[in-house]
């Protein structure tokens, strides 16, 4: 498979580092990591990562949002993201009045009507990296209506959408670009020995 014990000590640099990485991530954060098929990795931020026992919250009112915070080391840099997202929304709601709104760090990635479909949800978006920064707030807001009047109480029981906090989450697939400093040490040590280095 390799043709030199430097391009077998390099690659197997980079997938220790690799592994460190990923791992440092899924300790000091709690999010989850995921190795793909093709060797990329996935990380898999739970919208409950920070209280596994809490499966699900009900937004209640006319208008209640939901905010997850989830901070990223300034050297990950994402290459793709998409949000999955479960919800089961109230029956009495009117689905041309209520609406549910996602947004990532003030900027609105997408809206959809809370028709009533007597059934869970699941929306899959994606994510425009460029949006990630090194401290991220996602939030879910929720505009809810049973009438089509303007006057209805704010807190009726009928007014609620539950979201999945346990099988509701990011995905982001990252870039190695974090580890640009370490193939530089890396590709010198190649030179030195008399090989030629070299990315594949």
């Amino acid at each position: 498979m390799f043709k030199n014990p430097i391009q077998a000590f390099a690659t197997l640099f980079f997938l220790m580092l690799s592994t460190l990485a990923f791992a440092k991530l899924e300790m000091k954060y709690g999010y989850e990591v995921i190795e793909n098929k093709d060797g990329t990795y996935t990380l898999r931020i739970h919208f409950n990562y920070q209280n596994l026992s809490k499966k699900i919250i009900r937004l209640k009112g006319t208008h209640q949002k939901f905010s997850l915070y989830f901070p990223l080391p300034k050297r990950f840099i994402p290459l793709e993201a998409k949000l999955n997202l479960m919800f089961y929304s109230s029956p009495a709601l009117i689905g041309d009045r209520s609406v549910l709104n996602v947004a990532l760090n003030g900027k609105d990635l997408f809206s959809t009507k809370l028709n009533p479909t007597g059934k869970w949800r699941k929306l899959s978006i994606k994510v425009p990296v460029k949006g990630f920064e090194p401290h991220n707030f996602l939030t879910v807001e929720v505009f809810h209506h049973y009438t089509l009047r303007y006057c209805e109480p704010e807190n009726s029981s009928e007014l609620w959408t539950d979201l999945d906090l346990a099988n509701s989450y990011i995905d982001i697939i990252p870039g190695h670009f974090f580890l640009q400093e370490y193939g530089k040490i890396v590709k010198e040590a190649i030179r030195e020995a008399g090989g030629v280095p070299f990315e594949f």
